[in-house]
């Protein structure tokens, strides 16, 4: 199985009866965990306005790293727990609007 946005997607198509479609049973409820990435300037506050849209959100936190740049970049990797794929879209945008970030991406293994 693989992510339409898979690299290994277009080789797949080639070969013939080595697509089916596949539907996800929407009662299960569970959780899966989800790296974020967060790049924002620098400044006193920050981590405590990221964790703060964390608290408000659905997300279930697992883990924080951090750093800065020597030009002032703070590079914030959170990693959360979601029930889905809403979830996750409503708290990249909530960071998106958190001050002096300007970069929220998904990070994928």
């Amino acid at each position: 199985m693989h992510r339409t946005d898979c690299v290994n997607i277009n080789d797949l198509f080639a070969e013939e009866n080595r697509m089916i479609d596949v539907y996800w049973y929407d009662d299960i409820k569970g959780t899966y965990s989800v790296e974020i990435e967060v790049l924002a300037n620098d400044r006193a506050g920050l981590l405590r306005d990221i964790i703060k849209q964390l608290d408000n959100s659905k997300a279930r936190l697992m883990g924080v790293n951090t750093r800065t740049t020597k030009t002032n970049i703070a590079i914030i990797n959170i990693m959360v727990e979601l029930e889905n794929i809403d979830e996750l879209n409503k708290l990249v945008n909530q960071l998106r609007n958190v001050e002096s970030v300007y970069e929220v991406n998904r990070k994928r293994g």
